[in-house]
């Protein structure tokens, strides 16, 4: 056998396809949404079309209104993405995907599976992620330019000040959203986290196989602007507006058609994600245990990626993140599957741990190529933190990027994408039990996104899942 450098010849011609994009706007109105409303999208199918879901977006403008004083904010660190709180998407009367608290899980994904070159770059003009880096004073984490703004009586006096400056503190990546000012439309141009969007990565999404109806996307928006990012309370609400979902298409040749078919019932398996939570109190000092029931009932469970909130530093309160997720306290934790008494064998108890069985559930520990955008101080913040207007100016507050995660899926570290490797939960109850010590009392939201396999079909040109 030769290696491939060593062997020669020419590529085989592909079959006749046409590649186009299609601005598709909402029924109904193209602009004037508010918080909680709901935008609906139908994506038309063809006899030979194809949806390239990676490289099809979703544009909309936004823009902040209302409110007596006009105060800036600032986004969370999954960027514009904080403006829909659910997205669903049909097919006929089959709902084929739906995914609540849709911000929190894209947070999510960025944190830990997208470069900071990558947020402080290509995303910073998509998705209203930061492009700044922080330069902080050791003393108050005031900006520099507003420490050197005293009356310093000589130009030499400002240069020493200048010097000390620049030399005690150097520039640091803070995680969290572009800056935001009220009054003021921004664009913005969204790979949605969808079959639609990036889950749809290995196959085109054939349109060609449920022309009995348009796919339909529904979008709900916000419920409030302090739960898109860290504004003010008298900046109350936000419009958004000139919706479009621009879909990439390609039209397929009869050859490639007849190609297609040849391969009998046609069917693909994709990622789901389903969001599950719920509250309970943590006292202040001593240990409290917490014991989350997970109701996730599928065939192939993935991971599982949890994360705490304290309602009362996040989850729409002014001047903080909400989708901050922070340590408060957490000493340990371990899973609980069916007969399984605990997941690790013995709980992980200190922040390496913590974040080393995170990385298995999104990634290889080992894989170089692998840089997630979160490090040490979003990591381990110990409890949200709030905003003032100077630091929602300059940037100076971390959102915490606190989570938990279990992998369940079998064979490590290799290709699974022609085989289920995951847990089946079906005939199993799932819990996550962690033991806090609160550095103060609080009402704990939490929150755990379960990732499975899902199997679409299509059948007599309709769309369902199978899970």
């Amino acid at each position: 056998m030769l290696p491939t450098n060593l062997k020669y010849g020419n590529r085989a011609q592909s079959s006749m396809a046409r590649s186009y994009t299609s601005n598709i706007q909402p029924n109904g109105a193209l602009s004037g949404y508010t918080k909680g409303s709901v935008t609906t999208i139908m994506i038309p199918t063809g006899f030979n079309l194809a949806l390239v879901s990676p490289e099809s977006i979703l544009k909309f403008e936004a823009v902040l209104t209302g409110g007596a004083v006009t105060l800036d904010g600032r986004l969370d660190s999954c960027g514009a993405h904080g403006y829909i709180q659910k997205l669903r998407v049909f097919h006929g009367s089959n709902l084929i995907e739906e995914t609540d608290n849709y911000a929190l899980a894209v947070k999510q994904y960025m944190d830990l599976q997208v470069s900071t070159d990558a947020t402080y770059g290509k995303y910073s003009i998509l998705a209203g992620t930061r492009s700044d880096q922080y330069l902080g004073m050791a003393d108050d984490e005031n900006l520099l330019p507003l420490a050197i703004a005293t009356d310093l009586g000589s130009t030499s006096a400002l240069a020493n000040q200048l010097r000390a400056c620049v030399m005690t503190e150097s520039a640091k990546c803070v995680n969290s959203g572009a800056l935001v000012e009220h009054a003021v439309s921004n664009t913005y141009c969204i790979t949605l986290l969808s079959l639609l969007g990036s889950l749809c990565s290995n196959n085109y999404f054939p349109l060609f196989a449920c022309t009995s109806a348009p796919l339909r996307l529904e979008i709900q928006w916000a419920n409030s602007l302090q739960s898109v990012g860290a504004f003010p309370d008298t900046t109350d609400t936000f419009t958004i507006n000139s919706i479009e979902y621009i879909a990439s298409y390609i039209a397929l040749s009869s050859e490639a058609r007849i190609l297609i078919n040849s391969q009998g019932a046609l069917s693909f398996t994709i990622q789901g994600i389903r969001n599950y939570n719920t509250t309970s109190a943590l006292a202040n000092g001593g240990t409290t245990q917490i014991n989350f029931n997970i109701p996730a009932k599928f065939t192939s469970v993935k991971s599982v990626i949890a994360c705490v909130r304290d309602t009362a530093r996040s989850v729409n309160t002014a001047l903080y993140f909400p989708f901050s997720c922070d340590m408060y306290g957490l000493q340990n934790y371990y899973f609980k599957i069916g007969s399984h008494s605990s997941i690790p064998a013995i709980a992980p108890s200190c922040v390496p741990q913590f974040f080393s069985e995170l990385l298995k559930a999104v990634d290889s520990i080992s894989d170089l190529n692998h840089h997630p955008s979160i490090d040490i101080d979003s990591y381990q913040q110990p409890v949200g933190l709030p905003n003032t207007a100077t630091s929602i100016a300059v940037g100076s507050v971390n959102s915490g990027s606190f989570y938990v995660g279990l992998d369940l899926e079998n064979y490590a570290n290799s290709d699974k994408s022609t085989i289920y490797t995951g847990y089946n939960t079906k005939l199993d109850d799932m819990f996550l039990t962690m033991n806090f010590s609160a550095p103060n009392a609080m009402n704990a939201r939490f929150d755990a996104f379960v990732m499975f396999d899902q199997e679409l079909v299509f059948m007599d040109n309709t769309c369902y899942v199978s899970f």
